[in-house]
């Protein structure tokens, strides 16, 4: 908005226009008085006037855009100097930032239409599954559970992420073009809609005439987000043509038949191919990328040896004790530190104490993880079977009382045998 009120501020004192009103002259030679205020010139040309504040702002909308229908245009020489920077910032700097404003609002339209139609896909949550409706389940290891989740086919693909935002893109010329007909007097719908594509376009043939002040102002809403709205859209096929082979190369890579060689070519230690080096070789086959490049060995290597770091127990696992040996080494480097002067004085029962609580924590996050794992163990034993709990006796009130209170272990002692067993894992 700033920017496009530099732009006014400029063009209503820089430019002007033939002026609205009387338009008649005064003959040359005549010795009629003009007062300075009137809209006659007595060259025999007509007077002319600045820029009105909607001219200014529909003339920086259309050029920031690189519309430039043509119907205004700079004509000092200081004027095309200012409009050359005006064009290379509003161009680089400002229509980029409404671009990617227009982009985030396009992605949560689709990202709500997604989740919406991402309630009848009856697929599994495992890999491979996306957004919407997805492809079909594969078993990997014959187990008879799926493992990963096809891709969509390409018409589902694209019609499930293009169609809603493609919709909206119709609807708003659609909307703009009957606006055009309403502020623009003689304008019918099938000329404004013409104009309406060949401003999104940014083609800007400046064929279709807007006169009145009210079709420039809105024709300076449209412009910012039709243009906006295409870029977007054209942008978002790029990303989801890569999205796509992305998803197709991850599914060759897992349903294809490895042959020995390429196995064989993922072990680095020459012990045999473990899980870490399957997991990344296949990664590197479909080109993942770190921090923008393609990832490599050698740029794991760095993650490797500070985990070797960390591990000084060599179990191939981070354990209690090396969380504890991680604290007092820090501990011990604080302590270094105050020595030497170069950090805050502290005492070391300060340090124990720290060093202390983190031995709490650590105690806490493993028996958390623990009991995840408990969890998840017995839910693949149990799975989705239902308890029945047995029907509750009419038992009379004064037996009731005699019985005293009843616990949550008494009542779990009365029922089935799976829920004892919940009950004892809740008490873990």
């Amino acid at each position: 908005m700033a920017y496009l009120g530099l732009g006014c501020l400029f063009y209503t004192q820089a430019e002007t226009l033939p002026c609205e009103g009387v338009n008649q002259s005064v003959p040359e030679g005549s010795n009629q008085n003009v007062p300075e205020w009137s809209n006659q010139s007595v060259a025999g040309e007509l007077s002319e006037c600045s820029w009105s504040f909607v001219d200014a702002l529909y003339f920086s909308m259309v050029t920031i855009s690189t519309v430039g229908y043509g119907d205004l245009t700079p004509t000092t020489r200081f004027s095309k100097l200012f409009t050359v920077c005006y064009i290379l910032l509003g161009c680089t700097t400002v229509f980029y930032h409404l671009a990617q404003l227009t982009t985030m609002v396009m992605h949560g339209f689709r990202q709500s239409w997604l989740l919406i139609i991402d309630r009848f896909d009856s697929s599994e949550h495992v890999a491979g599954r996306s957004l919407g409706l997805s492809g079909e389940g594969v078993d990997l290891t014959g187990d008879g559970n799926v493992d990963f989740i096809h891709p969509p086919p390409a018409y589902l693909f694209w019609a499930q992420e293009m169609m809603p935002i493609s919709v909206l893109a119709a609807a708003i010329q659609c909307i703009s073009a009957a606006i055009f007909c309403w502020t623009e007097p003689g304008l019918d719908f099938g000329d404004a809609m013409y104009h309406c594509i060949v401003t999104a376009t940014t083609v800007g043939y400046g064929d279709v005439a807007l006169t009145t002040n009210g079709s420039k102002l809105f024709a300076t809403l449209h412009v910012a987000l039709s243009v906006s709205w295409l870029g977007a859209l054209v942008g978002e096929v790029s990303v989801l043509q890569a999205r796509r082979k992305a998803q197709i190369d991850r599914a060759d890579v897992l349903l294809r038949q490895m042959d020995v060689d390429e196995i064989v070519e993922l072990d680095k230690d020459g012990k045999g191919v473990d899980k870490l080096e399957f997991a990344i070789g296949m990664m590197i086959v479909l080109g993942v990328e770190l921090c923008g490049e393609k990832l490599t060995w050698e740029a794991m290597q760095p993650f490797l040896k500070k985990f070797d770091k960390i591990d000084h127990s060599n179990t191939g696992r981070i354990d209690r004790e090396d969380l504890e040996r991680l604290a007092r080494q820090g501990r011990d480097e604080v302590i270094a530190k105050s020595k030497a002067g170069k950090g805050p004085d502290l005492k070391e029962s300060d340090l124990d104490g720290l060093v202390g609580a983190m031995r709490a924590r650590t105690d806490s996050i493993f028996a958390i993880s623990r009991v995840k794992n408990l969890s998840h163990r017995l839910r693949e034993q149990v799975g989705d079977t239902k308890v029945a709990l047995p029907p509750r006796a009419s038992v009379p009130s004064k037996q009731r009382q005699d019985a005293g209170p009843t616990t949550s272990a008494g009542l779990a002692s009365t029922c089935s045998p799976a829920l004892q067993g919940t009950q004892s894992f809740q008490s873990v």
